[in-house]
């Protein structure tokens, strides 16, 4: 949205407080046989009144209430037809949240001065504050048969028109309304708004390039810009607008759009101009300024912001949970464990604890990385999990359970390459691969062509059983690539994930899909590879277009959608994407 909702803070701005003369109706009762004391008499309440009036609208605009109440009383006490004090008053009221005793003091003055238009405009306005927009209307309505100039009525019955479904009737109030007065903020700016509705977004353009002086005409101006994708304009509009007054959150919103757009350089250009204004700078900042460190390749500057922001937001869950992301990707195994373990238990996610039990594993906390992951499994039947389990066992030499968990792996997923490589490979004798891997060798530097292939699967596979994963990358790199298949590039992912290589692993999987017609459980790999590695946006796309060919645990594609979509801060989405996953 380019605009803002209407809620109680914005309203305060736009009930109406007045402090003029002109609307008053005085009535007196004094000797009509003294002529020099009527017009005296009248000068000095007047001037009395109004002093008060004005005095208690200075206090109101400093947000001194109780002493805006107290002149206000005074001014009405001098002269308690004064129209313009108890509107005021009632403007007190609504600004103290009293909605009740506000509404009261305008439907009195309604009715007491019948050709005071603000006390109807006023009303309108809490009415529509609580959606009641025929009610909102009418009062609006009624606001300009009394005052047919009264542009802020014409805006708002403009806009309530459109809500309600006549988008081109409404637009013919808003420009009532420019006619009047062109130079209201209020005015030109919904009235760009407007024009935006029914489909004239030159139009609106047009008007706010009028307007470039004002900061809310650049910051709309930035947003349009912002929407067409032309993020060099959206930037400069923003950056005008920030230099104008508006506020530097604008550059925020900026990157974390060009983000999402996979514009990783640009968003850290925009990021790096907020920070070099003197100003608090939020968390998001420093989360989005990390998360486009990261997806440009930049680890290092990454880890400096995500530290910089939990140094300054120690309790932000968000940025804590990337951090320790960086640092596991880091190889900083006790500081990701140290970051990870003081997160709410409400943040402790089945795909959290999976990272902690692997966490756990590179540390060699086998027994941690037990717990961990069975505590995973309680909440997540994962096929993933299982085979992790079943690792754990192995390692502690508990290969009956080992080869259990395997199994309970592959009767979820038939088709999860780990869990069918560590099957395999547990009925093996240490013994004799050793032997295995010697006359595997010898066959790869004799065999022809067309067997090369699958020896050297075989042979990765023994090397990845005795821990030697670099030799068993080295061995499925060896391959050429038209020689690759679909099992090649998969064991390759998987073993570059084992020694936390994210981005090649990506890369191999990425490759795969420019060549070969992927099955979605390899889709599936792939998205979850992109989150493992923090890439939410990318996560985000491959599981949305999984979802609908994939029928296999749909309520698990939902959650990791969600999650993808809440790490991107799409908290809208997140939420429709988790409800999606319990109903399925």
């Amino acid at each position: 949205m380019i605009w803002r909702c209407f809620n109680v803070a914005v309203l305060l701005f736009l009930i109406i407080g007045t402090g003029y003369v002109s609307a008053l109706e005085l009535q007196f009762e004094v000797d009509p046989l003294d002529q020099n004391a009527l017009p005296s008499a009248i000068s000095k309440v007047i001037d009395t009144a109004f002093e008060f009036n004005q005095r208690g609208l200075n206090a109101l605009e400093k947000k001194q209430y109780d002493k805006a109440l107290e002149f206000f009383d005074k001014a009405l006490s001098v002269f308690p037809d004064y129209s313009d004090a108890l509107n005021n008053k009632g403007v007190v009221y609504f600004r103290k949240g009293i909605i009740s005793d506000a509404q009261k003091i305008w439907e009195d003055l309604a009715v007491k001065d019948p050709t005071y238009a603000i006390a109807s405009y006023n009303l309108g306005l809490i009415y529509q504050h609580e959606r009641q927009l025929e009610s909102a209307k009418r009062l609006f309505e009624r606001a300009l048969k009394i005052d047919n100039k009264l542009v802020e009525a014409y805006v708002r019955l403009g806009m309530i028109t459109m809500q309600i479904g006549s988008k081109e009737k409404g637009l013919e109030y808003l420009k009532k309304a420019y006619k009047i007065n062109p130079s209201n903020t209020d005015v030109w700016s919904f009235l760009a708004y407007g024009l935006i509705l029914t489909g004239d977004t030159s139009g609106a353009v047009n008007i706010l390039l009028k307007k470039e002086d004002h900061a809310q005409a650049l910051r709309i101006l930035g947003s349009i810009e912002n929407i067409r994708r032309n993020y060099a304009k959206a930037e400069n509009y923003f950056a005008k607008a920030v230099a104008k007054g508006a506020e530097p959150s604008l550059l925020v919103d900026l990157a974390s759009t060009q983000l999402d757009n996979g514009k990783c350089a640009e968003a850290s250009g925009v990021l790096k101009k907020y920070f070099d204004i003197d100003i608090p700078h939020s968390a998001d900042s420093w989360l989005l300024a990390g998360i486009a460190s990261k997806d440009c390749g930049d680890v290092t500057s990454a880890q400096k912001y995500f530290e910089e922001g939990v140094r300054r937001f120690p309790k932000d869950p968000i940025l804590k949970y990337n951090l320790g992301q960086i640092y596991f990707h880091n190889k900083l195994f006790d500081k990701a464990d140290q970051i990870w373990n003081g997160l709410s238990d409400s943040l402790q996610d089945p795909s959290l604890l999976y990272l902690r039990a692997f966490n756990a594993k590179k540390r060699n906390k086998l027994q941690e990385a037990k717990v961990l992951i069975e505590k995973a499994l309680s909440m997540d039947d994962r096929a993933e999990f299982h085979d992790f389990l079943g690792v754990i066992y192995h390692l502690n030499k508990d290969d009956t359970r080992a080869e259990e968990q395997f199994r309970k792996a592959l009767k979820i997923n038939p088709e999860l390459r780990s869990a069918q490589l560590n099957l395999a490979l547990t009925s093996k004798k240490a013994e004799d691969t050793q032997g295995l891997i010697m006359e595997l060798t010898i066959q790869l530097s004799t065999c022809p062509k067309d067997t090369f292939a699958d020896i050297s699967f075989q042979l990765a596979l023994l090397y990845y059983h005795q821990k030697e994963i670099e030799k068993a990358i080295k061995v499925l790199t060896d391959i050429k690539t038209e020689d690759r298949d679909d099992r090649i590039y998969r064991h390759l992912a998987i073993f570059y994930r084992e020694i936390h290589d994210f981005n090649k692993a990506i890369s191999v999987l990425e490759e795969a899909a420019t060549r070969l017609v992927l099955e979605p459980q390899m889709e599936y790999e792939i998205a979850e590879t992109y989150l493992l590695a923090g890439y939410y946006a990318k996560a985000a796309e491959k599981l949305t277009s999984l979802i609908p060919k994939w029928k296999q645990n749909p309520w698990r594609l939902h959650y990791q959608l969600g999650y993808a979509y809440m790490e991107i801060n799409e908290m809208e989405k997140a939420k429709q994407c988790f409800e999606k996953s319990l109903k399925s």
